[in-house]
C-alpha cells in the first residue's frame, strides 16, 4: 500500500533516532567530562625516562608515589595525575608534553576498540555497542529473509497465474 503521512513521519523519526544514537556512540568517548572512564593512559614525548610507552593510572600512581611519598589508595582522576606530573617537571627544565591515549587510541585512524582487557574501564561500553551491533545485524538478516520469502511467494503466484495480462 501507500505510505501515509503518519507512516512517513514514523519512519523519519526512527531514522533520526538511529542517526542520533550512532552519533552519540561515536562522540561519548571523546567528551572531556568522561575522561576518567575513556582515557587509557598518557603518551609522553620521546626521551622521558619516567614514563615510557602508554602508562596507565597504575603506572602513574607508582611513579607519583615514589616522587611524592605515601599516597592514599583511592581512585584518582586523570586531571589530578596530569597536575602532579606537571609539578614534577618544572618549566625550568622544559616542562613535560603529553597527549591522552583515549578510547579510539593514538592512531591516525579512529577505530572502535573491540578488543579490551578484563581490567579495561570501557569493557561494559564495548560490550553494549557489540550487543547493539549484533542485534541490528540480526534484525537486518531476518528482514532480508522475510523479504526473500515474500518475493518468492509473489513470483510463484504470478507464475502459477498463467501470466494474465502479458502479451503472448
Amino acid at each position: 500500500g501507500r505510505l501515509t503521512k503518519f507512516g512517513g513521519f514514523k519512519s523519519d523519526c526512527v531514522i533520526l533516532m538511529i542517526m542520533a544514537l550512532s552519533s552519540a556512540i561515536a562522540i561519548v568517548p571523546l567528551h572531556p567530562s568522561l575522561e576518567d572512564f575513556f582515557v587509557n593512559g598518557l603518551s609522553y614525548e620521546v626521551g622521558n625516562p619516567l614514563f615510557t610507552g602508554f602508562p596507565d593510572k597504575e603506572k602513574h600512581l607508582k611513579v607519583l608515589e615514589a616522587y611524592y611519598g605515601r599516597m592514599k589508595k583511592q581512585p584518582i582522576k586523570w586531571k589530578l595525575i596530569v597536575d602532579m606530573v606537571k609539578n614534577m617537571f618544572t618549566k625550568i627544565y622544559g616542562g613535560v608534553t603529553f597527549k591522552n591515549v583515549d578510547f579510539y587510541g593514538n592512531d591516525a585512524v579512529c577505530l572502535f576498540k573491540y578488543f579490551v582487557k578484563a581490567n579495561d574501564p570501557q569493557k561494559l561500553y564495548v560490550w553494549l555497542v557489540l550487543v547493539i551491533n549484533f542485534t541490528c545485524f540480526t534484525i537486518i538478516t531476518l528482514s532480508y529473509i522475510i523479504i526473500s520469502i515474500i518475493s518468492m511467494k509473489s513470483s510463484s503466484a504470478v507464475t502459477k497465474g498463467g501470466g494474465h495480462g502479458q502479451n503472448q
